[in-house]
C-alpha cells in the first residue's frame, strides 16, 4: 500500500521524467497506473482506496494534480473523468 506522502516523494523527486504513459506504468506498476485520454493518468493509492489523476506534461517533468479522492467518488464521475 503507498500512502499520498510516498507518491509525492517519488513524484516530487528529480529523477523522475516521464516522457511517455509507459514510464508512469514503470515508475509505479501496471495494477496502480490507468491511462485516461489527455495525457492523463490514474493512479491507485492507500490499496486502491484513493486515486489521483494527474495530468502529464511528458519530457518536462511537470505533472498537475487534476483530481484527488476517494475510489468510489472516482467511480461516479462518469463521462466527467474526460474532462477534468
Amino acid at each position: 500500500m503507498m500512502a499520498i506522502s510516498a507518491w509525492y516523494k517519488i513524484v516530487k523527486s528529480r529523477q523522475v521524467n516521464w516522457k511517455k504513459p509507459q514510464d508512469v506504468i514503470n515508475t509505479f506498476g501496471v495494477a496502480r497506473v490507468d491511462i485516461l485520454s489527455g495525457d492523463r493518468v490514474c493512479i491507485n493509492l492507500g490499496g486502491n482506496n484513493v486515486r489521483i489523476i494527474l495530468k502529464v506534461e511528458y519530457g518536462h517533468g511537470i505533472a498537475f494534480v487534476r483530481w484527488i479522492g476517494w475510489h468510489k467518488d472516482y467511480d461516479q464521475l462518469g463521462d466527467r473523468i474526460f474532462t477534468i
